[in-house]
């Protein structure tokens, strides 16, 4: 297989500006995004019912089909609550038959019963990201987690750590202010169970939601640092379910779509006229002339692909 699966190569091809006849290493696939929950600081809330959906199963193994040569990363979620869509674990098994590819799938843990824990331990998910930003306090919780339950939620994450299984599992915790006093109980209560704990900041989606970082005190590390190349660019792909590509995985609303995957393959959008415009606007730093760029503070790096790995 001819894969861009080492690091090193990865930021060689980068650092050098190679664009051409090479496909992204990572993917982002969206099965829906239908969500139960309402966070404060997710756009998913503010999706028209017409603007919902499922992606289509054969537009799905059409574009597994051709990007199984490719894929070293597959991103089953984006702005949705993926165990909401009915062929999730058909998606899996599909990538699984066909692919090396890691897939990791993020949840609000709200919908881990037994049954379908059994089901994600029985799968091929590389990794399991539940997103939790509390401990103990329900009003906390529910301030950010908007329609969740926390006990139901602890409840649910305590069955799963408890069955054995090789999955890695993200605990995740977003710095708020309003959760500030939950973070020493959270890491009190999860550090000595099978799981890593990951701490994040707040982001505004590439500050298309400003107002929230009055919601936080923690900011994106990248705020304080001279602006790069979004690596995104060059190695991630960002696939909403209606088959439309954004160049970002902050382009919730299709301000800065790249085309369609019911009108092209995924080969012809990456090398496309207009993604390597972009991505020569930002190796000359003219950040302004990409849409959604021209304020971002949370630009992709090659160190997020590390941080997958553990």
């Amino acid at each position: 297989m001819d894969k861009i699966l080492n690091l090193e190569a990865i930021n060689k091809c980068f650092n050098e500006g190679f664009t051409q006849n090479i496909m992204p290493a990572y993917y982002i696939i969206e099965p829906t995004n239908f969500c139960n929950y309402k966070c404060i600081m997710c756009p998913s809330k503010d999706y028209k019912n017409n603007q919902k959906g499922y992606m289509d199963m054969d537009v799905f193994q059409r574009i597994i089909d051709e990007i199984k040569n490719y894929a070293f990363f597959i991103q089953l979620y984006w702005m949705g609550e993926p165990f909401l869509f009915p062929n999730l674990f058909q998606m899996i098994d599909y990538i699984s038959i066909n692919s090396e590819a890691k897939i990791i799938i993020s949840t609000n843990g709200s919908l881990l019963d037994n049954n379908l824990i059994d089901k994600i331990i029985n799968s091929n998910i590389y990794k399991l990201i539940i997103s939790l930003d509390a401990a103990k306090s329900q009003s906390v919780y529910e301030k950010i987690r908007v329609g969740g339950n926390l006990q139901n939620v602890v409840k649910n994450i305590s069955l799963l750590l408890e069955k054995e299984h090789n999955i890695k599992v993200d605990l995740q915790f977003i710095d708020f202010n309003i959760n500030k006093n939950e973070r020493v109980e959270f890491e009190k209560m999860w550090r000595d169970k099978r799981c890593r704990l990951t701490f994040s900041w707040l982001n505004t989606w590439a500050n298309q939601y400003s107002e929230l970082k009055a919601e936080t005190y923690y900011d994106s590390p990248n705020s304080l640092i001279r602006r790069l190349p979004c690596s995104d660019l060059w190695y991630k792909m960002s696939i909403h379910w209606n088959a439309v590509v954004s160049t970002c995985c902050y382009d919730w609303n299709f301000k800065a779509t790249l085309g369609n995957l019911n009108e092209n393959t995924v080969k012809t959008i990456w090398n496309s006229d207009l993604i390597n415009q972009y991505r020569n606007y930002h190796k000359n730093s003219q950040f302004e002339k990409v849409p959604l760029c021209a304020i971002c503070d949370e630009w992709g790096t090659i160190e997020e692909y590390k941080d997958i790995l553990l």
